[in-house]
């Protein structure tokens, strides 16, 4: 009994030396307010019970702070007994729910944790001023229903504003999810955290872009699987707005952690679904921003004038690439970055213009539709570069809302030179009612491909100032341009080239034409679609023209072996 006693006491002793108050409806509360709790105490934990709703607009100036929700009632908060639930501060509709500041050089560092915060115009404002230095933790929070942006985060000259969210969900704002701006800022999207239902339409200037996510003004956002962006929407960039040389980092991989929280997994993609946008249906990217995708699932997503996955202008410039590392398979092996059922008139998955540029590598597009450019349009400056893909079962054509007239649209325009280059690329099974390559007098080339879908043409230009280039390829016909080195016409079964296409296979079989093929064209180095080295000469085959195989894989490796089956 003694024994037991003592180790109460400890108990007891330990959780009071946590310095924490409670605020709730029943006796043992310490507050029934929260802003009084935070003004006239000075205990930096605030434990807020759920036996009530919170009609508040809090304010927390300058000060590192704690408020936690999760607690049924305030014997349960002295306890640190919780449930995970969410304690409920709803504001007026006026002024944020929420209003965070820092102020001169202080360095401060507020978590909220287990909150449903809601009705504000901004639910929460996250404001750095002079030299501060503001750190906010933001776990299993929701914000909801914003008359202006769910969380708006301000920070410019030398004041800092850094955001963690963490398994937590941003829905049913006007305005936008979320709107970082400030140089400065940074903000970090980690865990199950959901943005969704964010709408950023109807607006002037610079508030309608950016549904689920706005970043501006410099702004750096990393978002990390397996969070998800769906179903928001806005006048540019439904699920993501880079804009005003921003930065934004999608990273689908394992990266650490952040205050105890990691950063990233291998088993789930990010996923960036059932977005809308007039440009850039689950991304816009404008005025030297800069995104870098990493093992992502963009399906689904719609614009309804360019771009349905992706837009870009004015010197922008986003990559998106399928990373692996050796004995590690991400959420689909071998398919690690997906863009499929994406749909726009034009640029089904990619659009790009005004000297900005698109660059892909290892991914796998599929069920893609639009009127020009089912994959891709660039025009009047843009460029577009896809590398280690396979483009296959893209378009209907033209059965469906749209017309499907080819895969890779190129025009140029206002002397503006598009630019369109595939390398390494495997185009087969679309679905396409004119041709696959359409260029007005803009540059096209293509290296190192396998261009097997039956079509009526491969390539059809206007205007005398049009280019083309296609050199160590394999295609069905080359009546419609003229060809360059070692480009192979042939009418071959799909079965002798590919392992199983009927099934959607298309890496190499094992006797495949393709396997040491031909020379680097392009002498750019790259990985194929699975991660594996390019060049490795296959010693059953003899050399056509080099050790380098054509399309999106190279065999020879182990982990092609592996994917042979289907990417299973």
């Amino acid at each position: 009994m003694y024994k037991r006693i003592i180790t109460l006491l400890s108990l007891i002793l330990a959780i009071q030396a946590q310095a924490f108050i409670t605020v709730g409806a029943d006796d043992f509360c310490d507050y029934d307010n929260i802003q009084e709790a935070i003004d006239f105490d000075e205990d930096d934990i605030i434990r807020i019970a759920r036996n009530q709703i919170y009609f508040e607009n809090i304010q927390i100036p300058s000060k590192s702070i704690e408020l936690v929700g999760g607690y049924a009632d305030c014997f349960q908060a002295e306890m640190n007994i919780t449930d995970q639930s969410q304690a409920v501060i709803t504001a007026n509709g006026v002024d944020s729910a929420v209003l965070l500041e820092a102020y001169d050089n202080d360095n401060v560092e507020v978590i909220l944790r287990n909150l449903f915060i809601s009705n504000g115009d901004n639910s929460i404002m996250i404001h750095a001023q002079q030299s501060s230095v503001l750190n906010v933790t933001l776990d299993q929070v929701r914000v909801y229903n914003s008359h202006n942006r769910g969380i708006h985060i301000l920070g410019f000259t030398e004041a800092q504003a850094h955001v963690l969210i963490n398994d937590s969900q941003i829905d049913f704002n006007q305005g936008g999810g979320i709107h970082c701006t400030g140089s400065s800022n940074t903000l970090n999207i980690t865990g199950e955290t959901l943005i969704t239902e964010n709408k950023a339409i109807g607006l002037d200037g610079i508030g309608n872009s950016g549904g689920g996510i706005l970043v501006r003004l410099g702004c750096s956002l990393s978002v990390y699987s397996p969070a998800q962006i769906i179903n928001n929407e806005a006048t540019f960039g439904g699920g993501i707005a880079a804009i005003n040389n921003s930065i934004v980092l999608l990273i689908g991989y394992p990266s650490g952690e952040q205050n105890g929280m990691s950063l990233g997994e291998w088993e789930n993609p990010i996923l960036l679904s059932e977005n809308k946008a007039h440009h850039g249906g689950a991304f816009f990217a404008f005025d030297h921003s800069l995104v870098a995708i990493y093992n992502s699932l963009i399906e689904n997503n719609q614009a309804s004038f360019n771009g349905g996955a992706i837009h870009t202008l004015g010197n922008s410039i986003v990559s998106a690439l399928n990373y692996q590392e050796p004995g590690q398979t991400c959420w689909s092996p071998g398919a690690c970055l997906q863009f499929k059922g994406n749909k726009s008139p034009n640029g089904g998955a990619i659009s790009s213009t005004d000297q900005s540029r698109v660059d892909i590598s290892g991914a796998l597009f599929t069920e893609n539709w639009a009127s020009s450019g089912i994959i891709s349009r660039a025009y009047e400056g843009g460029n577009i570069s896809i590398m280690n893909s396979i483009i296959s079962n893209n378009g209907q054509n033209g059965a469906g809302d749209f017309s499907d007239y080819q895969l890779f649209d190129n025009q140029s325009g206002n002397d503006n030179i598009a630019k369109t280059e595939l390398h390494y690329v495997t185009v087969v099974d679309n679905h396409t009612t004119d041709n696959l390559i359409t260029n007005t007098e803009g540059s096209v080339a293509v290296y190192s491909s396998i261009i097997l879908d039956d079509t009526v043409d491969v390539y059809q230009e206007a205007g005398q100032q049009s280019q083309f280039h296609i050199e160590c390829s394999m295609v069905r016909e080359n009546a419609s341009f003229i060809a360059g080195p070692v480009v192979s016409v042939t009418n071959d079964d799909l079965e002798t080239i590919f392992t199983n296409p009927a099934a959607g296979n298309y890496h190499l079989a094992d006797d495949s034409p393709a396997i040491d093929y031909c020379y680097n064209a392009s002498g750019i180095s790259s990985h194929d679609i699975d991660g594996d080295t390019r060049g490795v000469d296959n010693f059953d085959m003899v050399n056509f023209e080099g050790t380098y195989d054509i399309g999106a894989d190279e065999t020879g490796s182990v982990s092609d072996l592996i994917f042979k089956d289907d990417f299973e």
